[in-house]
């Protein structure tokens, strides 16, 4: 069969090429696709691509024939296109679906059919569709058994990767520090735009660190690209978990594995921490939540991380968020919607507090 272009978009998408995908990796063999039916996420105004399910009408029924799967493109702007191709996250989640994804302890989407174009950064992805499992909402944030539950999934995950072989050879996983010298380019560019776009929303303790950090971000990316390394998501929080609840049992499925690394683990377990808990409710369950990721990690075999290094780990990820808080602030387009503009509130209120919380300036060396 001849090699099948890309879609740019998915109402680009039609009945035959969907056939064809999808005949090609046997995920159908006799069925032919004579309609689909396509309901755009987001208005397709997603902050890093465009994400669609397709509702799927064949000639004949077939067992392996999914009624619906989600499409996903890179974003139409070309300017967006080029900086995340640039970051190579397109390249990433099409090898982690292809190579990663059917060895992990993290259930994930089933893969239907990827396709890459490596110059351009054209790519498209069609995955399982996972619905009626939903994401829980981010702005009010999850019970701090929501947060255990999650965090027993995500130690078993790290600790079967802690330090595993295949991580260094892996050319397409970078490490977390691999960037770290135009890291620290980019966020010194980005600090007084930051100030400018939401400085009503930081508290007066942020300011001062935040200046100071413009020349110590090479030296936190490369405490938290160090060893011990497992393998990290790299954009773990709520609206990237799928819950689904059935008479006595409940599952979890991880999506959205665009930005994963290689590193220290407490960068994905601060990340959904500070994100997914409202200030008052990390404050009250943090320790033990904390406490209980390292405990399933030693549980499944991880020795010489004694909890103290954990929490330090932690503390010291701090810094690393305020990076993060600082770029996504300046690069997303926030204004797309008015929830959008609520989850960017959110982020900046809840990274500050964290981030103050652990007076994380202090790990600063001077």
């Amino acid at each position: 069969m001849a090699d099948l272009s890309i879609p740019a978009s998915p109402g680009a998408l039609t009945p035959e090429w969907l056939t064809r995908a999808l005949r090609s990796t046997g995920t159908i063999t006799d069925a032919m696709v004579t309609s689909c039916h396509i309901e755009i996420f987001g208005g397709g105004k997603g902050f890093t691509g465009q994400v669609a399910r397709i509702g799927l009408d064949y000639d004949i029924a077939e067992a392996s024939a999914p009624a619906s799967i989600i499409a996903k493109f890179p974003p139409l702007d070309p300017d967006m296109r080029a900086a995340l191709h640039h970051y190579r996250i397109y390249e990433k989640e099409f090898r982690f679906y292809r190579e990663v994804a059917q060895d992990i302890a993290l259930r994930t989407p089933c893969l239907y059919y990827s396709a890459l174009h490596p110059e351009s950064g054209e790519s498209v992805l069609l995955l399982e569709d996972l619905a009626p499992a939903q994401t829980l909402n981010i702005l009010e944030g999850c019970t701090a058994e929501d947060a255990a539950f999650t965090l027993r999934h995500l130690a078993a995950f790290h600790a079967a990767w802690w330090e595993h072989p295949r991580l260094r050879v892996m050319d397409w996983l970078p490490v977390f520090d691999e960037q770290a010298e135009d890291d620290q380019e980019k966020y010194t560019q980005a600090w007084e735009v930051f100030l400018a776009k939401v400085g009503d929303l930081v508290p007066e303790g942020i300011v001062p660190l935040g200046a100071k950090l413009r020349h110590h971000i090479v030296a936190v990316k490369r405490y938290l690209g160090q060893h011990p390394q497992t393998f990290l998501h790299g954009d773990f929080h709520l609206n990237n978990l799928l819950f689904d609840s059935t008479p006595g049992e409940r599952t979890l499925t991880v999506i959205d594995w665009q930005v994963c690394f290689r590193g220290r683990a407490m960068r994905d377990l601060a990340y959904f921490l500070v994100t997914a808990l409202p200030p008052d409710r990390r404050r009250a369950y943090e320790i033990d939540l904390l406490k209980l990721y390292h405990t399933i990690l030693t549980e499944h075999g991880v020795e010489e991380y004694p909890f103290e290094q954990c929490l330090y780990d932690y503390r010291f990820t701090m810094l690393d968020l305020l990076y993060f808080l600082v770029m996504i602030i300046v690069l997303l387009d926030f204004s797309v919607n008015e929830e959008a503009g609520m989850i960017r509130d959110m982020v900046v209120e809840r990274f500050c507090a964290a981030i103050l919380d652990h007076n994380a300036g202090e790990l600063l060396q001077e």
